[in-house]
């Protein structure tokens, strides 16, 4: 059985590495922080921050939440507070969490439920809740606005930056979920289909609200104009479609919102679209091996690009024209997936799933200036607000690694209790 590897900061692999599903009770370490970029999936690369309310129950201390799979079984999320190392709630999810944002001041979580789709839902709770928290699952819809029956829908990525509605990229059907944050209870009331939503994997919404850009593996991104949607008639809020290059795996955009950048798997490329205009630069940005996971740094004005095959890193400097053509490639380690900036904008963070390391990268010379050794398999990594803390989601080990950034060691590895068996995706609470 395989899974999926993504920013899980906003791409899907289209190979899934192997695993084993463990039978036992699932639970997902969570992880809360305030960071920028929402969430730092190393398999879905996430968009910008989607501002929200703490998420300690007590408003006082940082949170992280780690989401963990555990195979046919549902999943869980974690809230571990960082500062002191310790899991203060567990939340039962879906089954097979692949991704979550904050939106609206609700958690809301992805469960792909990969061998059985008609288990694949979202699961949304208060993002100040504590144990015990009412969780509530929303079913996928089954028809289009014309009551004709769809396939099953398989949600892989959630995003909203204008806190109305809750965008799904489902790719079991092909199409954008919407839930009206307004509806009570939460219901999936629509989806927008169109034929450039292939194998949908990633969204990216402009800060503040806005338009909704929708990666398509299929080598299209779909443009989505809120303002034109009506539940009688989703399709009518498609503004346009863009083609990029090949097999796009994650989009993330600008915090200026003026331009998106499409990591394209299949061509070792990063498109960039801007967004004034809705075209797509000529120049292809060209990138490492097998671009699967994008964060935009704020603090600095670039983006990171994860290249899995590759083994490296590319860094490229945000233009506020959209015109950035060149990026600045660094190996690292082997199979990286995801990475993590410190608010401060001296240090990122990559964790390298095939050789269980996470390098250190200098941004002042984008160079490496350590190799620390962690858990197995790390596919997920995020950094706490204050760049004390990075946490590291290792899968195979069922643990997370908590690095001290103060003198880059691994400070703390939390056993696999009460983390689920698969911690796979580290949320940071912005």
């Amino acid at each position: 059985m395989g899974y999926h590897m993504h920013l899980f900061l906003a791409g899907r692999f289209s190979g899934r590495p192997a695993m084993v599903l463990s039978k036992a009770a699932a639970v997902a370490v969570a992880i809360m922080f305030t960071f920028l970029v929402g969430c730092g999936d190393t398999f879905r690369p996430v968009s910008n921050p989607i501002s929200g309310p703490g998420g300690d129950p007590s408003g006082s201390v940082e949170h992280a939440i780690i989401l963990g799979d555990n195979g046919t079984n549902p999943g869980t999320t974690t809230h571990f507070d960082v500062s002191g190392d310790t899991a203060v709630a567990v939340e039962n999810v879906g089954v097979n969490p692949v991704h979550a944002a904050i939106i609206g001041g609700q958690i809301v979580v992805a469960n792909e439920s990969l061998t059985n789709p008609s288990l694949s839902s979202l699961s949304v709770y208060p993002v100040t809740a504590g144990p015990n928290a009412s969780v509530q699952t929303i079913s996928l819809a089954t028809k289009d606005a014309k009551n004709n029956p769809l396939p099953l829908a398989q949600a892989v990525f959630v995003a909203s930056t204008d806190n109305t509605n809750i965008y799904v990229a489902q790719i079991g059907q092909n199409s954008v979920g919407v839930v009206p944050l307004a509806s009570n209870p939460l219901a999936e009331t629509s989806v927008i289909l169109d034929a450039s939503i292939s194998n949908p994997v990633a969204i990216a919404q402009l800060p503040g609200g806005g338009k909704v850009y929708v990666a398509n593996g299929g080598g299209k991104v779909t443009v989505i104009d809120p303002t034109l949607f009506t539940a009688s008639n989703p399709a009518a809020a498609i503004k346009t479609s863009l083609t990029v290059e090949n097999t796009p795996s994650a989009i993330v955009a600008s915090a200026d919102g003026n331009c998106l950048y499409v990591a394209n798997k299949g061509s070792n490329t990063v498109s960039v679209i801007n967004a004034t205009n809705d075209t797509v630069n000529a120049t292809h940005i060209t990138v490492g091996g097998g671009p699967s996971f994008l964060r935009f740094d704020p603090k600095l004005q670039r983006v990171y690009v994860v290249n899995n095959s590759g083994n490296s890193i590319s860094i490229i400097n945000h233009a506020a024209d959209c015109s950035a053509s060149t990026a600045t490639t660094v190996a690292v380690g082997t199979a990286p997936t995801s990475v993590a900036a410190l608010s401060d904008g001296t240090r990122a963070y990559i964790s390298n799933s095939g050789d269980n390391t996470v390098s250190v990268l200098i941004t002042s010379s984008n160079t490496i200036r350590k190799t620390i050794a962690v858990g197995m398999n790390p596919v997920s990594i995020g950094s706490s607000a204050d760049g004390t803390k990075v946490v590291v989601a290792n899968r195979n080990s069922g643990n997370i690694s908590i690095i001290r950034t103060s003198d880059d060691t691994v400070a703390a590895t939390p056993a696999a209790t009460p983390l689920g068996p698969n911690p796979q995706f580290v949320l940071m609470n912005p």
